[in-house]
């Protein structure tokens, strides 16, 4: 390993060093949540890049399986009282180690790395949604997950290149995050605020970043930014939480405000106030760990409170993470799964009509759990929007905002 390495290692050493071992991450943590062993904690994980760094553990199985376990919440960093930096550690000790992962975890990273594969991708999930994705001769790992998709094809949005405001669902946000795009474009313009969709983007580099490779992490961020300029943006709003938080990196020393869905709405709302209006329901709304750990948590519920008659169902005691993770499902299923399992059966015995959740691979990774169970599960913005404009039909609603152009 050459000074690169040596300089990452001692990078490595001063982070974990802020480490005081107080173990209050512990309850945080969804993979110690299902294993219970030390190393498939934050402070055992940092224990383990402590000792690799400083050459007193080898680069073997054991240590590779606890680092690829972590399903990079974080969780963890946001309950460190000593502020400990567990993304950049987890990132870059992955970085410096040999590459790991399933089949499938790698094709997911291949497919987002190019903008042409992603447009194949997303052709072919289309056409899944169509005509059952689940039922296809896909890995097991893939089927079990696309059971997830939409049950109806969704609308696509046409962009409106003259408009500076990008909604951003992220790169494979077709077929997963189409029916909150819509929804959401809706509730904007009817307060005043239309946007341009930004579907065929391309990717921010997040499942790269997750996998240590910041090479090609780097390279699809620049180049997303580089886009973002050509068109003369002045404003990204974010409609899944997963790709908020590296946005904000990319967008630190830009000229462009970044935004995420439930806070411009909310700011709309506050100065347009709008009628919602519908019968009776019980919803979950699950704050997924990219949620929390970037942006926040309590707006879309204060949002929700505005529908007459909506109750929100509170769970207790329920794993911090569904287990979807990116791409971290299709390499470690049973871990996930145990997660996914212990959520989903909460979600049943609360009776709730809605499972709402702000991150498209979220919301379909506990879609495939829930399918059979009657539970619609959605993006808060298209109960929001149903309740304020009536149910959409989203292909006519992308015809509306092609006109709108």
């Amino acid at each position: 390993m050459g000074d690169g390495g040596a300089d990452a290692k001692r990078d490595l050493l001063a982070a974990a060093d802020r480490c005081v071992a107080c173990g209050l991450c512990l309850p945080h943590c969804p993979s110690y949540r299902v294993a219970r062993v030390e190393g498939e904690s934050p402070r055992g994980r940092i224990s383990l890049i402590r000792g690799w760094a400083a050459g007193t553990l080898a680069t073997d199985a054991a240590l590779q399986t606890h680092l690829d376990q972590c399903l990079g919440c974080l969780n963890c960093q946001t309950a460190c009282p000593a502020e400990v930096d567990y993304q950049a550690l987890l990132t870059g000790v992955r970085a410096q180690l040999p590459p790991t992962g399933h089949g499938a975890s790698r094709m997911a990273r291949w497919v987002v790395a190019e903008r042409w594969r992603l447009w194949l991708a997303n052709a072919l999930l289309r056409l899944a949604t169509r005509f059952g994705a689940a039922n296809w001769p896909w890995p097991a790992a893939w089927r079990a997950s696309l059971a997830g998709l939409p049950e109806r094809p969704p609308a696509r949005l046409r962009p409106a290149p003259e408009r500076s405001s990008w909604l951003f669902g992220g790169c494979l946000s077709a077929p997963l995050d189409d029916a909150a795009r819509v929804a959401a474009a809706q509730l904007l313009a009817r307060l005043g605020q239309p946007v341009h969709d930004a579907a065929d983007s391309g990717c921010c580099g997040l499942l790269a970043q997750m996998a240590g490779d910041g090479v090609t992490a780097t390279r699809l961020g620049e180049s997303l930014v580089e886009r973002l300029h050509d068109h003369g943006v002045d404003q990204l709003i974010s409609v899944s939480s997963g790709c908020h938080g590296r946005l904000r990196e990319l967008l630190r020393a830009e000229r462009i405000e970044l935004t995420d869905l439930a806070s411009a709405l909310d700011k709309g709302l506050t100065s347009k106030p709008m009628a919602f209006a519908g019968p009776a329901v019980h919803v979950v709304m699950y704050e997924p760990c990219s949620q929390r750990a970037h942006i926040g948590g309590g707006t879309w519920s204060r949002l929700l409170q505005r529908i007459p008659g909506l109750s929100l169902v509170r769970l207790d005691q329920v794993p911090t993470c569904c287990g979807a993770a990116g791409a971290h499902h299709l390499q470690h299923p049973a871990q996930s799964g145990a997660l996914r399992d212990e959520l989903v059966a909460a979600v049943k015995a609360s009776e709730a009509q809605w499972l709402l959740v702000s991150n498209g691979g979220c919301a379909q990774y506990l879609r495939a759990g829930l399918r059979g169970s009657g539970v619609r599960v959605a993006h808060p913005v298209e109960l929001l929007a149903e309740r304020a404009l009536g149910p959409l039909d989203p292909n006519r609603a992308a015809q509306r905002l092609r006109d709108r152009r």
